[in-house]
């Protein structure tokens, strides 16, 4: 699938506010306000169905936060291990479809394997960043 199928399929599931960093190996972190940064590795099945549940759960939002795509083929070693210090779970990308919940610029949470989150999970994640409903 190519970078705009990807952004397509995404937009189609209502996910619209969506900032493509997939052709870049670091970016500012700090200056996210609201958003979810998700790493996706394009060649996984895995990581695609969880970008899918994530687009689906966002759409379902009334207000929207921002997803990031980052593309981990993209992400250099000492910069993914300093970008997932702070969850053991997620010390390293494995292409399960990777995020992390930012608010005001730090990590709140980070969950992997999307694919088998529930979409509970999802929401409560997203509701935590700002009152989302």
């Amino acid at each position: 699938m190519s970078e705009s199928e990807l952004i397509i399929e995404l937009k189609k599931r209502g996910c619209d506010k969506i900032i493509d960093w997939r052709d870049r190996s670091r970016f500012p972190l700090q200056d996210i306000e609201c958003g979810i940064v998700f790493v996706i590795a394009c060649w996984s099945g895995q990581a695609k169905v969880g970008l899918y549940a994530l687009a689906n759960v966002i759409g379902k939002c009334q207000s929207k936060p921002t997803l990031f795509l980052v593309d981990n083929d993209q992400i250099d070693e000492p910069w993914m291990s300093s970008f997932f210090h702070h969850d053991k779970r997620t010390s390293a990308l494995h292409g399960f479809g990777e995020c992390l919940f930012i608010k005001g610029g730090t990590v709140q949470r980070s969950m992997t394997r999307l694919y088998d989150v529930t979409e509970e999970q999802l929401i409560e994640n997203i509701k935590e960043l700002k009152d989302i409903k």
